[in-house]
C-alpha cells in the first residue's frame, strides 16, 4: 500500500473510531481528540514511510535520478556552491537530484559517516554526475568505483576531468 493510500485509510479508520463519541466524552475536549488523532497519524505514517523507503528499487524507480559527486574536503565552503549549482541545473532538467551538500555539516559526523549516508543515496540513482575536481576526491573516486560496479550511468559536468580507464 502506497503511503498516500495508507494515510487515507488510517484517517478514515480514526474518524470512524472517534465518531461514536465515547472517546470524546472520556477526553472532554475536541481539541484533545484532534491532538490524539494527529499523534496517531504521525506515528503510523512515519512507520508507513519507513516501509515505503525500505522497498527494493527497480530500474523504473531509479529513472531520471542522479547523484552528484565531487570534491568537498579542504575546499572553501566544502564546495557546496558547486554542488548546489549543479543540483539546480539538473532539477531544471526534470531530474530527481541527490545532492550531498543538502545534508550540510552534521556535528560529530566523520568523513566515513557522510560517505556511508551518501552511498545510500547513490545506489538509488540511475546516474552519477561528476563535478570538476572529482578525481582528487577520495570520496568521489569511491562513489565512482561503486557506480561502475552497479552499472550506474556515469556523467560529467562541464569542465570535469574524464577518467583514464
Amino acid at each position: 500500500m502506497r503511503a498516500v493510500d495508507y494515510q487515507v485509510a488510517l484517517q478514515q479508520a480514526l474518524d470512524s473510531y472517534f465518531c461514536d463519541g465515547t472517546l470524546m466524552g472520556m477526553l472532554n475536549s475536541a481539541e484533545l481528540v484532534a491532538d490524539v488523532k494527529k499523534g496517531i497519524m504521525e506515528h503510523f505514517m512515519s512507520r508507513s514511510e519507513a516501509v515505503e523507503q525500505a522497498r527494493v528499487l527497480l530500474p523504473a524507480d531509479r529513472a531520471r535520478s542522479v547523484y552528484i559527486a565531487g570534491p568537498m574536503t579542504g575546499l572553501p565552503e566544502y564546495n557546496f556552491p558547486a554542488f548546489n549549482e549543479a543540483a539546480e541545473v539538473l532539477r531544471a532538467q526534470g531530474e530527481t537530484v541527490y545532492n550531498p551538500a543538502d545534508h550540510g555539516l552534521i556535528q560529530g559526523a566523520l568523513w566515513d559517516d557522510y560517505l556511508r549516508f551518501d552511498i545510500g543515496n547513490l545506489v538509488k540513482c540511475e546516474s552519477i554526475y561528476l563535478l570538476p575536481g572529482w578525481s582528487n576526491s577520495k570520496g568521489a573516486r569511491t562513489e565512482l568505483k561503486l557506480a561502475k560496479k552497479l552499472d550506474i550511468v556515469v556523467r560529467f559536468a562541464p569542465g570535469a576531468e574524464q577518467p583514464l580507464d
